[in-house]
């Protein structure tokens, strides 16, 4: 075997791997519904009675989860259909991930192929088009989805996926390879509004929380698999278009595995699709079975709900007719509350600092002088400077892998609001850190040490709180008639403020310093600590439709009081 061959093999192992990582998870069940004795389950599932409530169903779904059956009928496992939908949006993940990460290492080779090494500005404009791209795909992709379906939406992503990878691989110009990376945004728009839309449509309620963690599992996994593979082309001397090309080739995996899945039952029940629903939704739960059956009598009852609502709208969405969500949003305050949460996560997210630190911490690292610590351990690495801070970018990244598995356990046994609640002073923590080990002098000992620790830890955090929670809230929050133009905007937000982030870093750190640009970073993770205990509502173990009766019955009662307080107030007047 050569050793081509053997790098090969290598990187298609790790591609397999990682696809695979989720789906062995067996389904999941919130602490709360475990100790549900199995009588209360099978009195909650006999019969619907007129006046079943929210937290009646969700026992229900629980005892349905813990005795129900798995694939075809069988006990135990996933069914087919849920392992075509993991795979399939792993698959997008994955690729939106690699497709993210690769340009860190391209860009170390972009800087030499086209002379940019005294033209900074130009390479950050590299670094950030595929943000801008994703801006443009999250303004369509919400209608695309809500108009064409959740599978079409996807497999639009993959083409032009493959067409933004062919260009930069062609490309001759900086203009040109400025374009193609602005088509391979777009499909980020399409991956990151689709796939959390899909996800959370499918999923059962008592495992939509593991599920819906799934996007960060693949983009992250597609990030490490980026670094890894520009190492290895570095390595073999290769150029920075054999890096660029690879997208291309995992885009055809990705279009094969999301033909492969089922199309969303709530949207196609939306569109006036009753049997095409439920037959998907029998697919996903493995067969005609009374949990089966209780699910797609909620789903029906709901959808006529929105139904009435929408036709008393003239501008609303009706059932059957297709269509665009945006009014839906601001229908209802409940939703409009709902959209302002969503949105304000998502900005959290990006004011971690997380975007900085994928596209410049290899960059980072070097001011520290972490590369120094692997040069000492691999003496033939000093040949290869961009390896090596590669490498020391990929040895504090390989932490986030197995956090996130343990962020799909905890989340729907802790909850989204306690995770956050419980992760984010840690993610400040380490912040902080980051920024003082930056701030010390050069002959300190420690101080490449401390900043690779500091990112590492960084890492973990950011996987078990603000990375995948954004996403999965802002998917179960939001009806369904609002649920692809709400998606839309949340991600909007966090793609503005991505490409804020990584245009306003480098241009902070030479203004103030890396040091307090990481500290101000750490300083906004603080403040969003209240916003969470103060505004966020908790989503686990709950249905969609149960969602939407809690936050309407909550602004019910928030509105019954202010209105209570309004007339004392006239009085004492």
């Amino acid at each position: 075997m050569t050793r081509g061959e053997a790098l090969l093999i290598l990187f298609l192992g790790m591609v397999f791997s990682v696809a695979g990582l989720p789906t062995h998870c067996d389904r999941v069940v919130p602490m709360w519904c475990q100790h549900i004795p199995s009588q209360v389950q099978k009195q909650s599932l006999a019969g619907r009675s007129a006046g079943r409530t929210g937290c009646d169903l969700m026992v229900a779904r629980c005892g349905a989860l813990r005795g129900g059956t798995g694939r075809s009928g069988t006990e135990g496992g996933w069914s087919r259909g849920t392992l075509y939908l993991i795979v399939g949006n792993t698959m997008c993940g994955l690729l939106r991930g690699f497709d993210t990460g690769i340009i860190a290492g391209a860009l170390l080779l972009i800087s030499s192929a086209f002379h940019l090494e005294d033209s900074p500005g130009q390479l950050g404009i590299i670094a950030t088009s595929a943000t801008i791209g994703a801006v443009l795909g999250t303004a369509i992709a919400g209608r695309v989805a809500d108009t064409l379906g959740r599978k079409r939406a996807l497999l639009l992503g993959a083409v032009l996926s493959c067409l933004g990878s062919c260009v930069c691989t062609a490309a001759s110009t900086v203009s040109a390879l400025l374009v193609g990376r602005v088509v391979s945004g777009v499909a980020f728009g399409f991956y990151s509004t689709a796939v959390n839309v899909h996800l959370a449509e499918c999923a059962a309620p008592a495992s939509r929380g593991a599920l819906l963690t799934l996007p960060q599992v693949a983009v992250s996994s597609g990030i490490a698999l980026s670094y890894l593979y520009s190492v290895i082309v570095i390595l073999w001397g290769g150029g920075f278009r054999a890096m660029l090309a690879a997208s291309s080739v995992m885009s055809v995996g990705v279009a094969f595995s999301v033909w492969l899945m089922p199309e969303s039952p709530r949207w196609l029940l939306q569109e006036g699709r009753g049997e095409d629903a439920k037959e998907a939704l029998c697919q996903l739960r493995g067969g005609p079975t009374k949990a089966v059956e209780l699910e797609w009598s909620e789903l029906a009852s709901s959808t006529r709900r929105s139904e009435v609502a929408s036709a008393g709208d003239k501008g609303g969405r009706s059932v059957g007719k297709g269509g665009w969500g945006l009014h839906a949003l601001f229908r209802e305050r409940s939703v409009v509350r709902s959209l302002a949460v969503c949105c304000t996560l998502q900005a959290l997210q990006q004011l971690s600092g997380i975007n900085a630190i994928i596209y410049f911490t290899p960059q980072v690292l070097q001011e520290a002088g972490t590369c120094s610590m692997f040069t000492t351990l691999l003496p033939s690495l000093r040949r290869h400077p961009s390896a090596c801070s590669l490498l020391a970018t990929l040895a504090s990244y390989l932490p986030k892998l197995p956090a996130i598995l343990l962020a799909m356990y905890l989340v729907d046994r802790v909850g989204r609001r306690m995770l956050l609640l419980t992760m984010m002073p840690p993610l400040a923590g380490s912040l902080a850190a980051l920024a003082v080990s930056l701030s010390l002098p050069q002959s300190c000992w420690y101080r490449s040490q401390m900043a690779l620790l500091s990112l590492s830890v960084y890492g973990i955090f950011f996987v078990l709180s603000l990375g995948p929670m954004p996403n999965m809230i802002t998917g179960e929050l939001l009806p369904t008639d609002a649920r692809g133009a709400g998606m839309s905007v949340s991600v909007g937000v966090q793609w503005v403020l991505s490409s804020l982030v990584s245009v306003s870093f480098p241009i902070l750190c030479s203004s103030i310093g890396t040091g307090p640009t990481f500290m101000c970073y750490s300083a906004i993770m603080a403040c969003g600590w209240f916003f969470v205990l103060l505004c966020l509502p908790e989503t686990s173990g709950v249905s969609l439709e149960s969602l939407q009766l809690l936050e309407k019955e909550k602004e019910r009662k928030r509105t019954a009081t202010l209105t209570k307080r309004c007339k004392r107030c006239k009085a004492r007047a």
